[in-house]
């Protein structure tokens, strides 16, 4: 979900291209191994990827997984359309079937299909996201989906250095599949100033985070200063001396019982 821009729709009975991973050895390396190394690398190389099927679920799990974004959508084509695409490509198809080897690699990949239905889709619109309470506002006001509060009073309240420590397992056992327990878990290290905070992630670059504060209300924009592979939050915190919790009501980009999963320990401030 997260290799494209936001908003997006997709074309969910539309299937463009496979996907698949390709495990690569030099010859020499390869040439090194003894007969039985080279079966058990074999075996793991095919375990691995049994594992990673049934880890990411089907595309109709993934498909509902999508739509139940603030910010997915999904059409379907019709027939003539689902022709036109089919007929634009198949230029393409004959044009690499016809280079050395090609013919063989693309018959390959076409088999993988057979005997499969097509893809059914379903038409889902997350344009309008979810409604939650305006945290600006008083309890009885009209609800807007909103993932920012209007900074109000002090914004430095949390300046410090902190640490929070999120275990793989307990990630799982939450239901969360296994990238998403893979790319989270770790120690993550919060250095604030101001209202501006640098992560060191246990995984992946680090990001720029900055939140914005109204009383114990607070949003949380991990796309700030030009880190927009990051996303964004709002909800509540509390601090109990060098303890902060977060419990967050939305987020924007993903599903956010994932975020509340992540932030489930709390942070502890350690300088």
């Amino acid at each position: 979900m997260t290799a494209i821009t936001s908003p997006a729709v997709v074309t969910s009975n539309l299937t463009l291209y496979t996907k698949f991973d390709v495990v690569i050895i030099r010859t020499d390396a390869w040439n090194g191994l003894s007969v039985g190394q080279q079966a058990e690398l074999r075996a793991a190389a095919v375990k691995a990827g049994l594992a990673t099927v049934t880890d990411r679920g089907s595309e109709g799990d993934l498909l509902d997984r999508w739509c139940a974004q603030p910010w997915g959508s999904s059409v379907l084509a019709s027939d003539d359309e689902l022709q036109q695409w089919h007929a634009a490509l198949q230029p393409l198809v004959s044009q690499e079937s016809s280079a050395s080897g090609g013919s063989a690699v693309i018959d390959e990949i076409s088999a993988l299909g057979n005997g499969l239905p097509a893809p059914v889709g379903t038409t889902c619109d997350g344009s309008t996201g979810p409604v939650i309470s305006d945290p600006t506002t008083s309890d009885s006001a009209p609800t807007t989906q909103k993932y920012t509060v209007e900074p109000t009073g002090p914004q430095d309240v949390l300046e410090g250095v902190w640490r929070m420590e999120v275990d793989q397992q307990a990630l799982l056992d939450g239901g969360f599949t296994l990238q998403e327990a893979n790319a989270n878990s770790g120690v993550w290290t919060l250095t604030i100033v101001g209202n501006v905070a640098t992560v060191d992630q246990p995984h992946g670059s680090d990001c720029t985070w900055e939140f914005a504060f109204d009383g114990n209300a607070v949003s949380l924009d991990q796309g700030a200063h030009g880190n927009d592979s990051c996303s964004g939050d709002i909800g509540t915190y509390t601090l109990a001396g060098d303890q902060l919790t977060f419990h967050w009501d939305a987020q924007r980009d993903y599903d956010v019982a994932l975020d509340n999963a992540v932030f489930t320990n709390g942070l502890k401030r350690i300088g």
